[in-house]
């Protein structure tokens, strides 16, 4: 049970995805480098890979690093902001769906991802007048930032669709409504009824009536609520 726990604690955490997604972009960012170094410094012989110079390598790679985190930090500071105004006055569950909503860590974890990235790609740039040796561009390695950032672009898009939606009154209604009934559900072992059985007693196993004959009523005799009826 403990295991359980502990597995939708990070699950519903909103610092696991975009953890795992610092990792995965640095291990992504060391393979690109040493594939960029096999095929080539500047990799000339791929036409869709990155061609310039280190200048030029360095300040699109500071302005992906730069503009992603600055996004990231703009966008969720005054999303949690408006979630907590909207909280006030609807329920306090808003801002923990919110932490728990996976659409919102992958967001996230796409704007850390790309940054990391880029980092790491923009220290292994060297010019021809430094010491370290010959100049190196990892054009393959460049073109995967390039890549990310247009990801990055599509994850921000998406995100203010999604949160426009999810502070919408009847969305915040009907996600603490699933969230009560999933949380009674689990408490009190309620299942859904069988529609083809029918309501009865817990305990009991009573099958079906058997439909009455057809016919026709052909006289009533008036009770004590006939005025009423």
């Amino acid at each position: 049970m403990r295991i359980r726990e502990a597995i939708e604690h990070i699950r519903h955490s909103l610092w696991f995805v975009p953890t795992a997604s610092v990792l995965l972009a640095a291990i992504a960012a060391l393979a690109m480098l040493a594939l960029s170094n096999a095929i080539g410094a500047t990799g000339s012989e791929l036409p869709v890979v990155f061609g310039a110079g280190p200048e030029g390598a360095r300040a699109m790679l500071q302005a992906i690093a730069g503009s992603v985190i600055t996004v990231a930090g703009v966008t969720f500071s005054i999303t949690i902001v408006a979630l907590q105004l909207t909280s006030t006055q609807f329920s306090p569950r808003v801002l923990r769906n919110f932490l728990r909503d996976s659409s919102n860590q992958f967001v996230l974890g796409s704007f850390m991802g790309t940054f990391t990235y880029a980092l790491l790609v923009l220290r292994s740039i060297r010019s021809e007048d430094e010491s370290r040796g010959d100049a190196f561009v990892p054009g393959l390695a460049i073109t995967g930032a390039l890549v990310l950032a247009f990801v990055s672009i599509g994850m921000l898009i998406y995100f203010i669709h999604h949160i426009s939606v999810r502070i919408q009154v009847t969305s915040i209604v009907a996600s603490v409504a699933n969230d009560t009934l999933g949380t009674l559900k689990t408490l009190a072992g309620w299942t859904e009824p069988d529609p083809d059985r029918g309501w009865q007693p817990a305990g009991t196993d009573s099958g079906a009536a058997p439909p009455p004959p057809s016919g026709a009523v052909a006289a009533g005799h008036p009770g004590p609520h006939s005025d009423t009826l």
